[in-house]
């Protein structure tokens, strides 16, 4: 008797599940349909969105962009460094130069390779690792790249703030890349 009723209950809870995904589809298909039904743009809407409307690029790492080989000179130790606007003719995209908030936004972009750098011993390139904001500063941290992952040899970070500047960190002690040239300094500012 028990088994019997065990049975028709999960009969019933079977069918009601049943039931409850067979409503959902059918209120997923009458939205969908619904959406369908909504004129397109026109002509003049779509063309009110111009390259001004384009949002600009999110911050954090690029592995899209290099420092152009001229002028390779160390601004930090082990590290030529470049900072601007993303049209900047210092930098080198890979694609399509991507578009910042030149209020809000600078890119910075990072060389190691074919600058001098004594005392480093076999090390792999530089790399972009991540930024922090110091109150009205941007402390933007630089590791050694890890072999056969994608380099980031730039960034998208925030502008500093009115009485701020962007400083460089090595990730870590072992790191010899971003530490400052100036003997007490430290931090290395790029900007």
């Amino acid at each position: 008797m028990r088994l019997e009723r065990f049975g028709i209950a999960l009969l019933l809870l079977s069918f009601v599940d049943c039931k409850a995904s067979l409503q959902a589809e059918v209120n997923a298909k009458k939205k969908e349909e619904a959406s369908f039904d909504e004129p397109p743009p026109t002509v003049e809407e779509s063309s009110e969105r111009t390259a001004d409307t384009v949002e600009a690029a999110m911050l954090g790492a690029r592995h899209d962009v290099r420092l152009a080989p001229t002028g390779l000179a160390p601004v930090c130790s082990c590290l030529a460094v470049a900072v601007g606007a993303s049209n900047d003719q210092r930098f080198q995209w890979e694609g399509e130069i991507p578009r910042i908030d030149a209020a809000n936004q600078v890119v910075l972009v990072l060389e190691s390779e074919g600058v001098p750098c004594e005392g480093a011993g076999a090390v792999g390139p530089a790399s972009y690792w991540g930024y922090v904001r110091e109150g009205d500063d941007v402390v933007v941290h630089v590791e050694t790249a890890q072999l056969g992952r994608p380099i980031p040899h730039g960034a998208i970070v925030p502008r500093p703030g009115p009485d701020g500047a962007i400083y460089l960190r090595p990730a870590s002690k072992k790191t010899p890349f971003g530490r400052p040239l100036v003997q007490g300094d430290e931090l290395c500012r790029v900007l």
